[in-house]
């Protein structure tokens, strides 16, 4: 990407940014670190988080995307929820506490760079022995880490970075549990649900199939006794769809990163210990 306005290449140099190529033709400014991330707030992560920050390499930093009309720049800042027994909550309780509460109070309080959270909620799974639990269709998984990110808009970067650092301070404040501030670096970006092999060291990612249009997580899908998941669907004009499916009819792919191991389950022959 080329940055020919004089005055913009001198404020990105005083920011140390530069420019990044994110893939598929989205490029964009950036200062990313490859470093075990800090892990912010009051209380204390569950060892399996723990295990998983100390194997995994983590991307930390700051993106931005840049366009052609006003507000030109986009700040995009992943976030991850790190469990605790200090704050036990449902996880789904908590993402609609995200969701229905504190991004309304940040368009509130950050008006001025247009917060929003999104695009969409993804899930860490650590476990052991991913491709031997799944030849018996019996995934054993530890506590999830539930993330999303936030994107806040100017014309302004030094705008951009000041909203980012008090919109990190208004998270810590506003919840008690354990956070971080990274992306795991060997991960696709976008994909919900994502599944860690301690032993293997390997990233296997999965994908819902069904005949609903958007993608839905594995943490959505609680059946009731006949197998019917009811659950909402959100979109990006700010519309909540009631989506009804049969866990009978749904199909998960899974995938290796960077690999070849590709396998197909249907969803009700496979169990899932520890998910929920």
């Amino acid at each position: 990407m080329m940055i020919t306005e004089e005055p913009l290449a001198d404020e990105i140099f005083k920011l140390g940014l530069s420019p990044i190529d994110f893939g598929s033709g989205l490029s964009g400014l950036g200062k990313l670190d490859s470093e075990k991330p800090n892990i912010v707030g009051i209380c204390s992560p569950i060892d399996s988080h723990l295990a998983l920050l100390s194997r995994c390499e983590w991307y930390t930093g700051t993106v931005i995307l840049v366009g052609h009309e006003s507000p030109r720049f986009t700040l995009w800042d992943q976030f991850f929820c790190l469990e605790t027994t200090e704050f036990p909550q449902d996880l789904l309780q908590l993402r609609d506490h995200f969701d229905y509460t504190i991004e309304h109070h940040l368009k509130e309080q950050f008006s001025e760079v247009k917060p929003m959270i999104g695009p969409a909620w993804l899930y860490l799974f650590p476990c052991e022995g991913f491709i031997q639990n799944l030849k018996s269709s019996n995934l054993k998984l530890s506590t999830p880490f539930m993330g999303n990110a936030f994107n806040c808009k100017s014309d302004s970067l030094t705008t951009l970075l000041d909203a980012q650092k008090r919109i990190r301070k208004y998270f810590e404040m506003k919840l008690p549990l354990p956070m971080i501030w990274a992306f795991p670096a060997d991960l696709p970006i976008g994909n919900k649900d994502n599944f860690y092999d301690r032993k293997a060291d390997k990233w296997y990612v999965a994908e819902i199939k069904s005949d609903f249009k958007g993608s839905m997580s594995l943490v959505d899908l609680r059946p009731d006794e006949n197998g019917v998941c009811n659950t909402m669907q959100h979109d990006f004009e700010g519309n909540i769809h009631p989506i009804n499916m049969n866990i009978n009819d749904l199909t998960v792919h899974f995938t290796e990163v960077n690999g070849k191991f590709r396998s197909r389950r249907k969803l009700s022959r496979l169990k899932l210990n520890s998910c929920w």
